[in-house]
């Protein structure tokens, strides 16, 4: 009876846990033991057995032992009792540090979801560009899609946030010295900084007004600590073999890439030839609503292709599934092993 009941609880964890092990291990494993009626009736049948060997194991092994000793109080538990204390024991370190394990990367989680990145994310979507006439008109598709009264922001770019920026040679000329460094870089326009909120700490941004600005670089302070520059306004670069690159201006620290690497030096340009996406900042309220009257405006910017997108904070959350993976696994066989230990 006992063997029929743990059966039945035993069919029933299974039925709660293996969606959840399923979605944590991105696996679509099925329990096909009620499905199957041949199956089905072999597994009751070994319950049955094992419920009958269950229940009457204690008598052959109660029988064994000698009743004078028994009445007198002489039968000795053995080594069986130590054992089970010891498993026990070992059991509960298990959990402990299960648990440990757990809180550790909830931990991390927290940080990650809480860090400053040094850019706001919210409610920004990047739309790619996907044709050359789009890219080289992108400043008038911009102008289209600012007059939705929702757009708080539009800039284009190489890249975005979270994705892989190119590496590039540059040589910055000091006092007649060259020495080449490759550094990571996105190109930019004008609008970009102010998308993200990034922070201009010293001198200007890109802007129309100039148009050396093609030939313009904009340094992080990871680049100018890098470089050991106090001012680095005005230095001279060679890039990628070609001459009259000149910075303008320093950013503060932003993270471009997973917060498990370290911020690197990162320099921005201004080569609208490289663009390849929109990064929209939309206003807060009524985003459905909102993203679907861009689509109608997106079928009069581009009638070939349907409008795509996608959120960059959703995007930046995928850099991390490891460890929220990890998180839900430990915490599933944590509940499972409690469970497990309570019956």
């Amino acid at each position: 009876m006992l063997s029929l009941l743990l059966i039945e609880i035993f069919l029933l964890l299974i039925e709660i846990f293996l969606p959840v092990f399923n979605r944590l291990m991105e696996k679509d494993l099925e329990f096909s033991v009620l499905k199957d009626p041949q199956v089905f009736i072999i597994f009751i049948g070994l319950t049955i057995i094992i419920g009958l060997f269950s229940g009457s194991y204690p008598a052959f092994y109660l029988s064994s032992f000698n009743a004078y000793n028994v009445l007198k109080g002489e039968l000795s538990s053995g080594i069986s009792a130590s054992i089970f204390r010891s498993i026990l024991i070992v059991l509960q370190f298990f959990l402990a540090l299960i648990l440990i394990i757990c809180s550790l990367f909830n931990k991390q989680l927290n940080y990650i979801k809480n860090k400053d990145l040094g850019f706001n994310k919210d409610q920004v979507i990047i739309v790619p560009l996907h044709s050359e006439e789009l890219i080289k008109n992108y400043q008038t598709v911009k102008e289209e899609i600012e007059k939705l009264p929702f757009i708080k922001s539009i800039s284009a770019s190489q890249n975005y946030p979270g994705a892989i920026f190119s590496g590039n040679s540059f040589k910055f000329i000091d006092e007649g010295e060259t020495e080449k460094l490759v550094f990571s870089s996105i190109d930019i326009d004008e609008d970009f900084l102010q998308t993200y909120e990034i922070a201009l700490k010293l001198s200007r941004n890109f802007s129309d007004e100039f148009l050396t600005d093609n030939q313009a670089l904009i340094i992080n302070e990871a680049a100018m600590k890098f470089m050991g520059w106090d001012n680095p306004l005005g230095k001279q670069a060679i890039f990628n073999d070609i001459p009259g690159y000149t910075v303008i201006g320093v950013v503060k620290d932003f993270h471009f890439a997973s917060l498990r690497e370290k911020l690197e030096p990162v320099i921005l340009l201004k080569r609208e030839f490289r663009f390849r996406y929109l990064n929209i900042k939309l206003v807060p309220d009524n985003i459905d609503r909102n993203l679907q009257q861009l689509a109608l405006v997106w079928e009069n910017i581009d009638p070939d292709r349907p409008f795509e997108y996608f959120f960059l904070d959703t995007s930046l959350e995928k850099l991390y599934q490891n460890e929220k993976r990890m998180t839900g696994i430990f915490s599933f066989f944590t509940t499972l092993a409690i469970i497990i230990a309570l019956l």
